[in-house]
């Protein structure tokens, strides 16, 4: 693993746990309302469990972050989107495709 690797993997755990706890934040805003008529202690309650989950989740992913297989399949998606690789055969030429996933 290259620096450039380590910073590729930073970089996209952060913009993952952006977007999870933006999700998770607007959700339990969704929900407030519907808390109206309930006792404020129980409203505290849920807003710790929703700020721990807004932690939970992305930390959760940072476990996820090294397994072998996730970034495989990433870098198959990459090379399969990217169209035909330099001195491969030209477009509108079919060739045999070994789709593997782990």
């Amino acid at each position: 693993m290259t620096i450039g690797d380590l910073d590729r993997m930073v970089f996209e755990w952060l913009l993952n746990a952006l977007w999870q706890i933006g999700l998770l934040s607007v959700v339990a805003i969704a929900v407030q309302p519907l808390l109206w008529n309930v006792s404020a202690g129980f409203r505290h309650r849920y807003w710790i469990a929703a700020s721990s989950v807004c932690v939970v989740v992305p930390v959760l992913s940072l476990a996820f972050l090294g397994l072998p297989g996730a970034v495989e399949s990433q870098t198959f998606l990459i090379q399969a989107t990217a169209g035909p690789a330099p001195g491969g055969p030209p477009l509108g030429h079919s060739c045999p495709v070994l789709l593997t996933f782990k």
